[in-house]
């Protein structure tokens, strides 16, 4: 189900809770991703789900699908293309250590 936009997960949300600003809130993220919007935002997330947990409809962001959207525009974070391309090379996230 599509999140309804009540708010009612940012509470909870931990990134919100630092940086308490709308944009990075789940609810900001629904927003964006209604509007097929994928923003750097949505690297600004711990994929904790605790918004899913709180929601009384059970909505899902889709953060995950947002940022592969971002992936194959060429957009992502150093760590996350340091990650990708370590799996590529060694099958897994970490690098070969010696």
């Amino acid at each position: 189900m599509d999140c309804l936009f009540c708010g009612l997960c940012k509470v909870d949300c931990p990134v919100f809770k630092v940086t308490l600003k709308e944009i990075v809130s789940p609810r900001g993220k629904a927003i964006l991703k209604k509007k097929d919007l994928p923003d750097r935002i949505f690297y600004i997330c711990t994929l904790c789900e605790t918004c899913k947990e709180v929601c009384p409809i059970n909505a899902k962001i889709g953060v995950r699908k947002m940022r592969e959207k971002l992936v194959e525009k060429g957009v992502e974070t150093k760590v996350n293309k340091k990650i990708r391309e370590n799996i590529l090379r060694y099958g897994h996230p970490f690098e070969q250590v010696d």
